[in-house]
């Protein structure tokens, strides 16, 4: 339901040959949902735990990259 309103009907098939519109309606959403899932269970370990370990800090740079890579530069940037 939440899909539908999302992309206002628009046919996913469509959506996913164009590469503006697949990153606009599947991949920024999707990203950004994981992205912040990562980094709050990345929250939770640092102030949880006295040290930090290596797999804490590879879960915060993956979600850092896929903050990076879902963010709309384009739109920010004009290009």
């Amino acid at each position: 339901m939440l899909i539908i309103n999302f992309s206002n009907g628009l046919n996913m098939g469509e959506v996913m040959k164009n590469s503006a519109l697949r990153f606009q309606y599947v991949e920024h959403p999707f990203s950004m949902l994981i992205a912040a899932v990562l980094m709050t269970i990345v929250n939770k370990k640092v102030k949880t735990n006295p040290t930090i370990s290596l797999g804490v800090v590879i879960m915060g740079l993956i979600a850092v990259g896929l903050f990076a890579f879902a963010f709309p530069w384009a739109r920010v940037f004009g290009a």
